[in-house]
């Protein structure tokens, strides 16, 4: 009885909410983001498209003697694998699941631009983003890179960290969500970052509501998904002019 239930926990699930909060499914579904953000760096510089998370990531690679152009998408591409080869799951991927992926990241991204236009109603702010091919690429890094830095890094440490002092999975996870969102919040403005946005409460606020977004996201449906709708939200405020 007892093997036979370990037989069922053991086999992998099946279905499009499985699928595809899978690492190696994830990794499928980023990889043209990837590809366009790293190109674009190649065709245009650095100094046009780029992103502070990878330029952070970036940096600690430069001091440790690896800041080699392809050494980032490269470690970032290993840890999926990575993550999925140690949770032992099947190598094998879907279209129909990839396209249903962009599909829930479209309504994720609609409905946080939802709730950021109503909060800069609210807050009677505006935020005009001008239509560049440099920026879209950089959105793209940004969809990648910071929730690489915040939620794979900083949560998934940071929960571990908790979890290795006795406390439950669940408060572990909720702790590391708080924790991640306070510096993706912070990150984005002058506090910590020289050519981030001016300081406001208003701003920091938001932003750390969009950070405990991105780390339910991130635990409930994976990192593709979350990766996905960080990058099309922040096109939405673009095209959309908040």
């Amino acid at each position: 009885m007892l093997a036979k239930k370990k037989d069922r926990e053991e086999q992998p699930r099946s279905g499009y909410f499985y699928e595809s909060a899978r690492p190696f499914t994830s990794l499928i579904f980023i990889l043209p983001m990837l590809v366009a953000y790293q190109g674009g760096i190649l065709a245009m510089g650095a100094d046009k498209v780029h992103n502070g998370a990878a330029d952070w990531l970036q940096h600690v690679l430069s001091t440790i003697g690896i800041g080699n152009f392809v050494v980032l998408p490269a470690i970032t591409c290993a840890l999926l694998l990575g993550w999925h080869y140690v949770k032992r799951l099947p190598w094998k991927f879907s279209p129909w699941v990839l396209l249903g992926m962009l599909a829930e990241c479209g309504v994720w991204a609609a409905l946080l631009w939802c709730i950021f236009r109503g909060w800069a109603y609210l807050v009677g702010s505006a935020m005009i983003i001008p239509f560049e091919l440099a920026q879209l690429l950089g959105f793209f890094g940004a969809g990648i890179y910071e929730e690489l830095l915040f939620r794979v890094i900083l949560l998934l440490g940071v929960a571990a960290v908790i979890k290795s002092a006795g406390a439950p999975q669940r408060a572990s996870l909720i702790t590391a969500v708080i924790v991640s969102a306070v510096l993706f919040a912070v990150a984005h403005y002058q506090i910590i970052t020289p050519g981030g946005w001016p300081f406001s409460w208003a701003g920091v606020t938001f932003h750390l509501i969009l950070g405990v977004v991105f780390g339910i996201l991130f635990v409930l449906r994976g990192f593709g998904i979350t990766v996905g709708t960080h990058a099309l939200y922040n096109i939405l405020v673009m095209l959309l002019k908040v």
